[in-house]
Formats: structure tokens, C-alpha cells, sequence
């Protein structure tokens, strides 16, 4: 048994879980050996765990380097997108515990960038480039965002099956990633005027009521704990009830949980189809619906980390049936995309997609401008043209 073999055997069984459970048992039971013979090799959880992005990093350089080199010697910006946005695809593609390893333990914390620095891939070289050549970074984000969403959307059923995709799958994933970015919606915008959408959105923007009281409570806990430390304790206490006054209106934690979910997202379905008929060019009605969300969840911080989590973490809350996230975009006719008719099932993706991005950047903006700071709407303007038309309309 090697330390090899050990990383390789936390990245399946931990990677199965989503990391929610990391104990060295785990890992022991999978190589048949004991607990104590894995401590010969790891002193501590925590080891492995450095052990395990060390091997990341090393793998993810080693496999994405001549994408790295043949963008580095390509013309424009768009060029260069595009070949990195498709080898990381690749990558991602290919190797699916390590996607949940990155997506879950690296994802948003700034390390990797540094990592793959040490490593001789520089991504800011290809950011920094002047003339046509300069990527702009928060467009990269918003490329990276958008593999991110359509591998792990990829990966699901086969996760849950055990199933490792085919080479024509993967190629035929890769394409279909390449048209969205390249071409987007289909779209081609004039630009909307931003502001006065913007304003028409916020005159509207609904409340926190008296009901939503507690659910507020809800989600207060879960920003400050997360989601799996979130007690009925720490809610009772911000909620002014006692703990078994709480199970008067929450069954289980879980079911807590589940009632957050579902009221928020509902609530912000209902304000984005009030915001989205203010329109009936489609090029704004995908701009309000990006402004209706943006909006709705930076007036609720706490809500917005909250869902954030379930996000990322793709907590199992019970729920039997989720809103369908197909509201955000029925009515919208995407013609030149052949998604115009609204029962196709394509049209839950695409809505999840945007809204992925729209939470990610909200996050983002969060942590680097917190309230009262001050949030560009440009952000979200720039994501709009991406969104709308791909790098075929955006201005470098």
C-alpha cells in the first residue's frame, strides 16, 4: 500500500458521499486494511487531506498544460477561452472524483490559482495579455462557472449509477459546452438600457414580512454554521421561541431546512415572472430575469448564503418535489436555440445554469464588497451579455 493508493481510495469514497462524511475508516474499509495502518502513511485526517491537493494540483497541471500552451500561442481572447474552457472540460469530464474534490474542497477559495502558479500555469499571464489578446478576468469566471455547471449536470445520473462516460460522450458534452459559450442564448442584443430595467425591478422588490420572520432565523443559522451545524438551538435562540416551541412549526431539522428552500426559491420565482412581464423583447426579459435575482438575494444576505449552501454542498433535504426552475424563462422565446417551446427539458437546465451564475457572483461580490459597500451592477450586465450571446457578443 502506498500513500498513492491511500489518496486515490479518499477520492472515491469520500468523493461518494460529497465529503460530508471524511473519516479515515472509510478509507481503510475501502483498501481492506486497518485504521492504524493508514496512520503509518498519514499522521492525520488532515494530512491526507493535504496529501489529496497536492495530487490534485499535480494531475490537474500535468493534464491541462499543452491547453495552457496552445492558448498562450492563439490570437484573441475568444481563442483563448475557448481552448482553455474545453481542456478544463476535458479534464473534468474524464475524471469525476476529482471534479467533486475541486468542486467541493477548492472551489471559491483562491487557492488553486496559486497552486497551479508553483506549477508553471499562470492564468493571469493569459488575463494580463494586451490588445485583442487580454481575457477579461471576471468573464473567466463566469467560462470556469459555466464548465463547472455543465460537468457536474454531466456527472449526475452516472454518479448515482456508478457509470464512467464514454469518450464520444465526453466529446459530444464538449461540443455542446463550446456552442453555449461560443454563441450563449442565441441571442443578439442591442444593448438593453440596463438602468431603467434595474429600476423597474427594484420598485417591486417584495419585503421581508412578519411570516418570513423565522425562516429568516432559519437562515441566519445556516450562514453563520452551515447547513449540516445549523441546531434547532442556535434558530430558538435567534428566533425568540423555545426549542420545543420550534417543533410546532419544523418536524425534523431537515425538514427546516427543506421549508427555507422551498419558500425562498418560490417567493423568487414569483418576483422574477413579475420582473420578466415588464418586457416582451426577449432580450430584456433575460436581463430582468438575471436583475430579479440578483436583487432578490442581495436584499437577503443571510437567505442568499443559505441556498448558497445547499448549492454547493447539493444537500439532501426530502423535498419530493422542487420548484421548477423552468418558471424563470417560460414565455421567452429563444428562437434562433430551438428551446421556444417551454415543455422541453433543456429549459430547466438553462435556468438552473443561470441561475448557478447569478448566485456565484452575488457570493462573490459579497465577500470582496460586503452590504453597504456598494454593488456594481456591471457584474451582472457583463453576465447578461455572456448569458445573452456568448464571447461572439461580448466586447473585450
Amino acid at each position: 500500500m502506498t500513500n498513492a493508493n491511500i489518496i486515490s481510495a479518499a477520492f472515491m469514497v469520500w468523493g461518494r458521499a460529497l465529503y460530508k462524511k471524511t473519516s479515515l475508516s472509510q478509507v481503510a474499509a475501502e483498501l481492506g486494511v486497518t485504521k492504524t495502518a493508514l496512520y503509518r502513511h498519514f499522521r492525520s485526517k488532515r494530512d491526507l487531506v493535504e496529501g489529496m491537493m497536492g495530487y490534485f494540483c499535480d494531475d490537474f497541471a500535468r493534464s491541462i498544460r499543452s491547453g495552457y500552451e496552445e492558448a498562450q500561442g492563439t490570437a484573441g481572447a475568444a481563442g483563448r477561452c475557448r481552448i482553455m474552457a474545453r481542456t478544463i472540460g476535458e479534464y473534468f469530464c474524464r475524471e469525476p472524483e476529482k471534479f467533486v474534490f475541486f468542486l467541493v474542497r477548492i472551489h471559491g477559495n483562491g487557492d488553486l490559482a496559486e497552486q497551479l502558479r508553483s506549477r508553471g500555469i499562470d492564468i493571469s499571464r493569459l488575463e494580463a495579455e494586451g490588445g485583442e489578446g487580454r481575457i477579461d478576468p471576471v468573464l473567466f469566471r463566469r467560462i470556469l462557472e459555466t464548465v463547472c455547471f455543465w460537468v457536474a449536470h454531466f456527472h449526475r445520473l452516472r454518479w448515482v449509477r456508478g457509470q464512467l462516460p464514454e469518450s464520444a460522450e465526453i466529446e459530444a458534452e464538449l461540443d455542446r459546452q463550446e456552442r453555449l459559450i461560443m454563441g450563449g442564448l442565441g441571442l443578439r442584443p442591442a444593448a438593453p438600457d440596463f438602468a431603467v430595467l434595474e429600476e423597474r425591478c427594484a420598485a417591486v422588490l417584495p419585503g421581508i414580512s412578519e411570516h418570513d420572520g423565522l425562516l429568516q432565523a432559519v437562515a441566519e443559522a445556516v450562514a453563520e454554521a452551515g447547513p449540516w451545524n445549523a441546531s434547532m438551538d442556535m434558530v430558538a435562540r435567534r428566533s425568540g421561541l423555545s426549542k420545543s416551541g420550534l417543533y410546532a412549526h419544523f418536524r425534523s431539522r431537515q425538514d427546516m431546512l427543506a421549508r427555507l428552500f422551498i419558500t425562498e426559491m418560490e417567493q423568487l420565482l414569483a418576483y422574477t415572472e413579475l420582473c420578466r412581464g415588464f418586457s416582451s423583447i426577449p432580450e430584456e426579459q433575460v436581463y430582468l430575469v438575471i436583475a430579479a435575482i440578483a436583487g432578490y438575494l442581495r436584499s437577503r444576505p443571510q437567505i442568499m448564503t443559505a441556498l448558497d449552501w445547499v448549492r454547493v454542498r447539493n444537500l439532501d433535504l426530502g423535498i419530493k418535489q422542487e420548484p421548477q426552475l423552468r418558471r424563470l424563462l417560460a414565455g421567452i422565446a429563444f428562437e434562433n436555440t430551438g428551446m421556444a417551446v417551454q415543455d422541453d427539458p433543456r429549459m430547466e437546465s438553462v435556468a438552473q445554469w443561470i441561475l448557478f451564475l447569478v448566485v456565484n457572483t452575488t457570493v462573490q461580490l459579497f465577500r470582496f464588497d460586503p452590504p453597504g459597500g456598494g454593488l456594481s451592477p456591471e457584474s451582472f450586465r457583463k453576465m447578461y451579455r455572456f448569458v445573452a450571446s456568448g464571447l461572439e457578443g461580448c466586447n473585450f
